[in-house]
């Protein structure tokens, strides 16, 4: 019984690990915010509210951006914008298409 719990237990944990392939996606068009930088942050420590960068994106001149995150867990990812702070939460291996508040 011990042998086939170890076996589905493996089965699942390769079964993650090919599944997630650590990377997040994050999209969106905004057309407001064209030919700027957006810098994403995501939350390194809940404890004392810590930030690391996470990635930075220029907006096109029609407003779509694009940006591949390496993520290899779920988590928080925030953006500053002006007198906004937009939250998200992501898990590894999927893609996100944000809409940002006009500026």
């Amino acid at each position: 019984m011990k042998q086939v719990f170890f076996v589905l237990v493996a089965i699942l944990l390769v079964h993650t690990s090919i599944a997630s392939d650590g990377n997040v996606t994050v999209t969106g068009n905004a057309p407001s915010y064209r030919n700027t930088k957006i810098t994403f942050y995501k939350t390194s420590d809940w404890f004392t509210g810590a930030e690391t960068l996470a990635g930075e994106c220029l907006v096109s001149d029609n407003g779509d951006f694009k940006l591949e995150i390496k993520s290899d867990s779920a988590g928080q990812f925030y953006t500053y914008l002006g007198i906004y702070r937009g939250y998200f939460y992501v898990e590894p291996g999927n893609t996100y298409q944000l809409v940002l508040p006009d500026r």
